[in-house]
């Protein structure tokens, strides 16, 4: 895993990757792995939440779970339902089904709001990283 401190140019970043990412981080939301946070690497955002190439695995996990709940509360401004959708299914580890009966909405309406929160998630990251590289080469 190679971390924002390294002097190598850094990897073209896309939508794409980041949203697998985002994704994949989501999944492993309570899992002590590093699986999924080589996806970061080379990522300036996740640095500032706190990941550093060193880390134990435990607080690699923790950096990237804040800065995905920082991101989601911001999400939460904008759509609440999708934020909520998020935590529950991620955070909570509910499944769909008590979801979608505790929001009171079909399992394929959850998987579409589902699927749209994590788009939306990972197009606020995509972007705040983005601004962030902008500004690093000035």
């Amino acid at each position: 895993m190679t971390l924002q401190g390294d002097k190598r140019p850094q990897e073209r970043l896309t939508r794409r990757k980041v949203q697998r990412a985002v994704h994949k981080a989501l999944k492993l939301w309570d899992r002590p792995t590093r699986e999924g946070l080589d996806a970061f690497a080379g990522m300036i955002l996740p640095t500032e939440y706190g990941l550093k190439e060193d880390l134990s695995i435990i607080d690699s996990r923790l950096a990237i779970n804040s800065m995905l709940l920082a991101y989601i509360s911001q999400l939460e401004r904008l759509q609440p339902g999708l934020a909520q959708i998020l935590i529950l299914r991620f955070k909570e580890k509910l499944p769909a089904k008590a979801i979608a009966y505790k929001l009171n909405i079909s399992i394929d309406h959850l998987n579409r709001n589902q699927r749209l929160g994590i788009s939306y998630l990972a197009e606020l990251i995509f972007d705040e990283e983005t601004r962030r590289r902008k500004i690093q080469k000035l």
